[in-house]
């Protein structure tokens, strides 16, 4: 049980770090101030982990998670947090989007009809497997939208506009 709590709080602590990444990466000309970041991923982590423990409805610690995320990375990197707030909304339906892919391919690898009552029923081997896959695979993602997309644009309304464009399509 506590090995379930540690790997959730990880996958929170992973979310809201690229998140900031993805954030700073796409709308801040300075580079990311390391400590900072991390402070920042923490103190978000524990806010959503916290929302998780207590069965928050999910939407309400989405919603939670965007303002967080947005608020935190406005605060570290100076940014408006009305530029902020669209790049972390945009930033959690690539992060749905991951989880919801990486679930169906681990479901059709394993050949099992039902996996999404087998992953979210409880405390798996299974859970943990999906998480490490999903947010591997939200860090390649993230990684290269922000690297090698979204920073070659100057001009940030584009920005916004390419990444809204990017996370319709995807």
């Amino acid at each position: 049980m506590a090995f379930m709590q540690v790997v959730e709080l990880g996958s929170c602590f992973i979310e809201i770090f690229v998140g900031m990444y993805f954030i700073a990466s796409a709308l801040s000309n300075e580079s990311i101030r390391i400590k900072m970041h991390i402070l920042g991923a923490i103190s978000g982590a524990f806010i959503i982990w916290g929302c998780n423990q207590i069965n928050l409805f999910s939407v309400l610690a989405t919603i939670l998670a965007v303002v967080g995320i947005a608020g935190i990375s406005s605060t570290v990197y100076h940014l408006s947090f009305r530029d902020t707030i669209l790049s972390s909304a945009f930033y959690m339906i690539l992060l749905y989007v991951v989880d919801f892919f990486v679930l169906s391919v681990i479901g059709m690898t394993i050949g099992e009809d039902q996996i999404i009552s087998v992953i979210i029923s409880g405390m798996t081997w299974q859970r943990v497997c999906l998480i490490g896959v999903s947010k591997a695979t939200l860090v390649l993602i993230s990684w290269f939208l922000s690297t090698k997309i979204l920073r070659n644009i100057t001009i940030l309304t584009r920005k916004l506009w390419i990444t809204l464009i990017v996370f319709l399509v995807a």
